[in-house]
């Protein structure tokens, strides 16, 4: 749920994963591994650049929070 939901926005930005890296200060490799659910929980401070960046709440890409 949390990479489908990153991979989503990200996407709908135009965003490669890069972009997404300087956007939010969480490396590629680490989105990487969550988009392709390697690591499906992210780290608190990992998961708050993330959801900044994407202009979602934390609780939205967790699955806790139906409105982004």
């Amino acid at each position: 749920m949390l990479g489908a939901k990153i991979t989503e926005l990200r996407r709908r930005r135009g965003w490669t994963q890069v972009d997404l890296e300087r956007h939010s200060g969480v490396s590629q490799t680490r989105i990487s591994m969550y988009e392709a659910g390697v690591q499906t929980r992210a780290m608190s401070g990992c998961l708050e650049r993330l959801a900044a960046a994407l202009g979602v709440s934390p609780g939205y890409l967790t699955g806790a929070a139906d409105v982004p």
